[in-house]
């Protein structure tokens, strides 16, 4: 449901689609350490740690880049993943922006074209945030999204990891 986005717009944002050819734009977006700080995996800011992010969300439903109309260039990017039909929900993650969007109104603006054209599809947007992750959790509540549950999810290495799931069901304004 999710896989044919081809392009979104905002007034200063396009997300479309992530393409094989976005790897180098993507990762000199990727590469500041700052980023990456509060997640779980901090290296995505060096070549291998970013590789494995690439092929990750290149591998999920819908892989999106963000790029700024202003300058044409891949500022972050955003990712719908594991559809839920029979729930109505779709996940929203694997998102990040250089830190130079950060502090102002990207996000919201980012967020709400995603949220809202997910919300066109299915009754519910949820995100899965690390419990040490602040900076994302403190941007999901800013954008609206309700801390719901706390989650497990299992890694490809075997182990758990907790996730705070927070949601949004209406759209955004």
């Amino acid at each position: 449901m999710f896989r044919n986005i081809h392009k979104l717009e905002t007034d200063l944002y396009v997300i479309r689609g992530l393409l094989q050819g976005d790897y180098e734009g993507l990762f000199k977006a990727a590469s500041d350490p700052a980023i990456w700080a509060m997640h779980s995996e901090v290296d995505r800011y060096q070549a291998s740690g970013f590789k494995m992010y690439f092929e990750k969300i290149f591998s999920l439903e819908a892989p999106m880049v963000v790029i700024d109309k202003s300058t044409s260039q891949i500022m972050g990017s955003s990712t719908f993943y594991d559809y839920d039909g029979k729930e109505s929900k779709v996940l929203l993650g694997y998102s990040f922006l250089e830190t130079k969007y950060w502090g102002g109104s990207s996000n919201l603006e980012i967020k709400r074209c995603l949220v809202n054209y997910a919300l066109t599809l299915v009754k519910t947007v949820e995100f899965e945030i690390s419990p040490k992750n602040l900076r994302s959790r403190r941007a999901a509540e800013k954008i609206g999204a309700v801390f719901d549950r706390v989650t497990e999810k299992s890694l490809p290495n075997g182990l758990k990891q907790e996730r705070c799931v927070y949601k949004i069901s209406h759209p955004m304004t």
